[in-house]
């Protein structure tokens, strides 16, 4: 391996631990990988858009607020300059709530990448739900499926989903 890798994976580690220690407010936290850093728009049946599910959301506490974040690392030939999304809140007992979102990924001028750069990596999280409130405490399943304008989405290389408490003071 050579030490520009092992640095890169280092410091990858490292940042990761220090945003998760901080971050005692968090509830749930899941990465998931793309393979061959690429996401089809359509499933394997070609009937709906593909989906990322994350069947393991534990609410314990449905009193307070909650932000949803969505986090992307992306290489820096990725095909597209937003990622369109529907996001799909399953709750415990069936009920759905669905929004589409689109997360961008360059600046307004559309020449640069923006989020935090290492190497020819990019990161970007992206606050799509706030202040939201789950109607039940249990076992959630939340559905993000690409809803992109091209067959595939190219250079994309992981998705991150966290839910954390709402830092917003409804106390006042």
């Amino acid at each position: 391996m050579n030490k520009v890798w092992i640095k890169r994976t280092m410091m990858i580690a490292a940042l990761v631990l220090i945003a998760t220690a901080c971050n005692s407010d968090q509830i749930y936290k899941h990465i998931t990988s793309f393979k061959d850093y690429r996401w089809q728009r359509l499933s394997e049946d070609k009937k709906s858009g593909n989906a990322i599910e994350f069947t393991d959301v534990e609410v314990k506490n449905n009193a307070d607020p909650y932000d949803v974040l969505i986090g992307i690392r992306h290489s820096g030939v990725i095909n597209v300059d937003k990622i369109q999304l529907l996001i799909d809140i399953v709750a415990p007992s069936g009920t759905k709530r669905s929004s589409v979102h689109t997360i961008k990924l360059k600046d307004r001028a559309g020449t640069k990448f923006i989020g935090d750069v290492m190497g020819d990596m990019y990161d970007i999280e992206e606050r799509v739900k706030a202040y939201m409130s789950f109607t039940e405490t249990g076992k959630y399943t939340i559905r993000i499926t690409n809803m992109s304008s091209v067959f595939e989405i190219v250079g994309i290389i992981d998705m991150t989903l966290r839910i954390v408490k709402s830092d917003l003071d409804y106390n006042i």
